[in-house]
Order: structure tokens, then sequence, then C-alpha cells
């Protein structure tokens, strides 16, 4: 899964995201370890199991 940064702020190391996929049922937290720049992305590997998500499908972020 991949988050894109489409806020106009950086987002500091240490700053927790949550997310939601809703259609497969999945959540979970993610925690900056360094600044994220606008329009900038993060690669979460692995975070919703075997779960593939084919076409892509967009997810539900917030700061926690």
């Amino acid at each position: 899964m991949v988050l894109h940064h489409c806020g106009t702020g950086v987002l500091l190391e240490g700053t927790v995201i949550g997310w939601n996929v809703p259609f497969a049922r999945m959540e979970g937290t993610h925690t900056l370890t360094r600044p994220l720049d606008p329009g900038g992305m993060v690669a979460l590997s692995a975070v919703l199991g075997s779960s593939y998500v084919s076409p892509s499908k967009p997810c539900i972020a917030s700061l926690s």
C-alpha cells in the first residue's frame, strides 16, 4: 500500500497516520520515521497480508 500526502504542510517524524481499507476490512497505523513533504509518498509493505487489491482502490487515512 502507498500513502500519498495530499496536504500542504510537512508531516513531521513521529506523526501517526491511521489507515482504513473498508472493502478489504483492514486497518492499521503507521508512524513516520522521517518528515513527509507535501506530494510525498510512503510505501507500506505487507500491511494487507494476502489481500491483494486489484485494480487500485483508495483507502481512508487520517492523522491520529
